[in-house]
Parts: C-alpha cells; sequence; structure tokens
C-alpha cells in the first residue's frame, strides 16, 4: 500500500460541497464562505471539496478559483481533510500547476474535474491523469460526468496509477456506482480506492453496503447534527432513521422544492439557509445559476427547521 492509497483510508463519512457565497452584487463573497465552513468544522463536519456546480466553478475567474482555494485550504488547516478542485475546462499543464498551489495551500487532495462534452477517448483522458500523476505532491481524484462515463476497463487502468484514490461520480448514481463500486472490489480495495457521489443520500443508501466509505452531502447545509446522525446509522447498519430522512426530508426537497427552481435550484436552497443562518450576507447567486424569488428563500426558512426533530434521540 503506498502513501497515497493510506490516506484513503482515513477518509471517511458526509463530505460537504462548499457553496460559494456572493454578495448582492454577485461579487465573491470569501469571508462569508470562510464564515460557513468554520461553522460546520466547529459543528463536526471533517470533510469538504469544492465542485463545478456546487462552488460555482462555471462563474468563476481562474484568479477566484485560486483565492477561494486558498482560503478554504486555511480555514480547513489541521481541522479535517479538504479536497480542491480544477475547473472543468482546464489543461494538463494548468492542472499540474494547480496540484502544485494546493498542496502549498495545505488541500490534501485534488480532484480532477473534466468537460465530458468534449467525447475524448480513454486513451487521452489516461495520458492527462498519467501527466498530472507523474511528480503529484498530493493524492488525485478521477472524475466522470456524461450518459456513458467511465468504463470498467477504464476505471481499471485509474485505479492502476498509484496517485488516485478514488472517483467523483457524476455519471449514475445507482447502477453506475454499483458497477464502480463492483470494479473496484476487483481490482483494488474501497477502503483505499473511495467511488463518491454526490447529492442526495438515496444513493448512498442503496450502494453503501457495497463499499461506500465517503460520499457527498448536503445535508450538513441545514443540519450538521442530522449528517453525523446519519452517518452513525450507516456505520451500525440501523436504516430506520435513513429511511425517515429520505421519506421526510430528501423526497420532499427533490420532488417538492428544488425542481420549480431548476437547474441548481439546490444550491439555491443551501445559500437561502446560510443567509438566514447569518452566516452569508446575501442569498444571491451568480448567473448562470438562478437566484432564489424572495417567496422561495421565505420557504426555505420554513423548512430549515423541518428536519431538527430527526436529530432528537429516539
Amino acid at each position: 500500500m503506498n502513501e497515497y492509497r493510506a490516506f484513503a483510508r482515513t477518509i471517511r463519512g458526509p463530505l460537504v460541497p462548499v457553496l460559494a457565497a456572493f454578495d448582492a452584487q454577485e461579487r465573491l463573497d470569501i469571508d462569508s464562505t470562510c464564515r460557513w465552513g468554520d461553522l460546520l468544522i466547529s459543528k463536526g463536519l471533517k470533510l469538504f471539496w469544492t465542485t463545478y456546480g456546487t462552488t460555482h466553478y462555471m462563474s468563476l475567474t481562474d484568479r477566484e478559483v485560486l483565492d477561494l482555494t486558498e482560503a478554504v485550504a486555511k480555514v480547513i488547516a489541521g481541522r479535517g481533510v479538504f479536497i480542491a478542485s480544477v475547473p472543468r475546462q482546464w489543461a494538463t499543464n494548468a492542472c499540474i500547476e494547480f496540484v502544485e498551489f494546493a498542496a502549498r495551500c495545505g488541500a490534501h487532495v485534488v480532484k480532477l474535474q473534466l468537460d465530458w462534452n468534449f467525447s475524448f477517448p480513454g486513451s487521452l483522458l489516461l495520458d492527462h491523469y498519467r501527466r498530472v500523476a507523474k511528480d503529484s505532491p498530493l493524492p488525485l481524484f478521477a472524475y466522470t460526468l456524461g450518459p456513458n462515463g467511465v468504463t470498467s476497463d477504464l476505471l481499471r487502468q485509474i485505479i492502476e496509477i498509484p496517485q488516485f484514490i478514488g472517483m467523483k461520480n457524476d455519471t449514475d448514481d445507482f447502477y453506475g456506482q454499483e458497477r464502480y463500486l463492483w470494479t473496484v472490489r476487483q481490482y483494488s480495495n474501497p477502503e483505499e480506492f473511495l467511488v463518491m457521489t454526490g447529492g442526495g443520500l438515496s444513493s448512498v443508501a442503496l450502494t453503501y453496503d457495497l463499499g461506500v466509505k465517503a460520499y457527498g452531502d448536503m445535508t450538513p447545509w441545514y443540519s450538521p447534527a442530522l449528517s453525523l446522525r446519519l452517518y452513525d446509522c450507516f456505520l451500525r447498519g440501523e436504516r430506520g432513521l435513513v429511511n425517515r430522512f429520505l421519506t421526510e426530508i430528501e423526497e420532499p426537497l427533490f420532488f417538492k422544492h428544488w425542481p420549480a427552481i431548476g437547474a441548481g435550484g439546490h444550491w439555491g436552497w443551501g445559500h437561502a439557509i446560510a443567509y438566514h443562518l447569518g452566516l452569508f450576507i446575501s442569498h444571491r447567486m451568480r448567473f448562470p445559476s438562478l437566484t432564489l424569488t424572495s417567496e422561495q428563500v421565505e420557504e426555505a426558512r420554513i423548512f430549515l427547521d423541518q428536519g431538527a426533530h430527526l436529530t432528537q434521540p429516539d
């Protein structure tokens, strides 16, 4: 087991997608972002990552990505694990430079996001990954998106690159996740190569017993205590509270609230809740994300308390 895979064994539990805050003029608000992160850490959350969507990389400049990475790493330093990420459009040399920058900032892992709209062949993907990995000072995460995603054979070849300790699966939270976990069990160890989904906990509930060790979780946005309690339920193999959460909280949020807001609606809810908690100075988001209306912001305030009863002892 190499040093990279050894570090993978320390990444366990809910991983919080970083919400990038903006002020009323849509300027990046790093102070609010860091205040939000500091609170979640103080409540017991230990894992954080930046992403193309939730962290609004699609609307940040390259300079803002660097500044945000540096600031978030400083907040988390010594208190948790930070997985930094590159924007999807960056070329190989830019990714290599970013990994070195992230290491200097104190990040622990770098996720190499890709724009799968280019439909590149697997050979080019592997060349890109190998070039970034060659002298990488940090462990790396692969990334998959799109209707086809990473094939089992391509994932096997990624696993063979020793610097890679996992993959973010944005292709298929259910059947695809099962296939990826099966491939890891064949060619590696789920303890040392992590396949993580984002979004809701329903995909985790369906695949946790197949080898999931850490997972993207938006629950801490409105209830850090509930997020940690649900993870404890996964560890103990008790699904009663998990099922209650899915039916009473996640399903209404997914099917009642978010679709009406359009693309990125769940980020809007996260911003509205951070605003109601006094962590963000504005609930504004930057185009192309859709900022919630004042009525939707008020609806988010009402929803904020609905998960509180699930954090209480049975």
